[in-house]
C-alpha cells in the first residue's frame, strides 16, 4: 500500500526529549463507528458528499475538524467521479444501483479516516504543481489538511484512496507506530 506522505511527528522538536505520554482518551460519541455513501458517478455527487460528511460529523459531536473533512470528502469523491468510473457509466449516472463510488467516515480512537473507492485499479496522480492551473490541485490539499492519506487496491479490484485527520485533543497520540522515547541521559564515549 502507498502512503502518500508520512504522519508527523509524535513530538514537536521542543519536546524531543521529554518522556512519550498519550493523550487522555476520550469517549467516543454515541453511535461512533463507521458510516457509508454510495455516489452516483455524476459531478453534482460531491455536493452529497460534503452534506454526508457535515451530517455525520455533527452527528459524532466533530464539528471541530468538519472543514478540512468536508474538503477532503470532496476532493477524493471528485477524483473519483473523474478519474475512477467509466465514462459510460459517468454519463448516465442513474440511481444507487450504478453508484460505483462509495465515500466512508471511520471513527476510531485518535483518527477520522475519510476513504473514497472506485472501480478504477489504477493509482492516483498527482498533478504537476502549476499554481495557475484551474485543477488538479485535490491529492495536494489533501495532502496538507490530513495527517496522512494514500491508497490501496483492494481484493474487488477497486481502488481506496483515504485520508486520517487526527481528532482533537488526539494530536500527540502518535502516528500509529512506536512511540518516540526519550534519549538516553548517558554520555556517549
Amino acid at each position: 500500500m502507498y502512503q502518500g506522505r508520512p504522519a508527523a511527528s509524535a513530538q514537536s522538536a521542543g519536546d524531543r526529549y521529554a518522556p512519550w505520554q498519550p493523550a487522555p482518551a476520550k469517549p467516543a460519541p454515541a453511535g461512533a463507528g463507521r458510516r457509508r455513501l454510495g455516489l452516483d458517478p455524476v459531478p453534482e455527487s460531491a455536493r452529497a458528499a460534503r452534506q454526508f460528511t457535515v451530517a455525520t460529523l455533527h452527528e459524532w459531536q466533530l464539528e471541530s475538524v468538519t472543514e478540512d473533512a468536508v474538503v477532503i470528502a470532496s476532493e477524493l469523491a471528485t477524483n473519483a467521479i473523474l478519474h475512477g468510473t467509466p465514462a459510460a457509466t459517468r454519463a448516465t449516472g442513474k440511481g444507487a444501483e450504478r453508484a460505483c463510488v462509495e465515500l466512508s467516515w471511520c471513527l476510531q480512537a485518535s483518527r477520522l479516516i475519510c476513504m473514497v473507492t472506485d472501480q478504477a485499479g489504477t493509482p492516483p496522480a498527482m498533478a504537476a504543481q502549476d499554481p495557475e492551473a484551474e485543477s488538479g490541485h485535490g491529492l495536494q490539499i489533501v495532502g496538507a489538511l490530513a495527517v496522512a492519506w494514500g491508497w490501496t487496491i483492494l481484493s474487488t479490484g477497486e481502488k481506496a484512496v483515504w485520508a486520517a485527520l487526527d481528532l482533537p485533543g488526539h494530536a500527540d497520540a502518535g502516528t500509529g507506530g512506536a512511540p518516540m522515547l526519550a534519549a538516553d541521559p548517558r554520555p556517549r564515549r
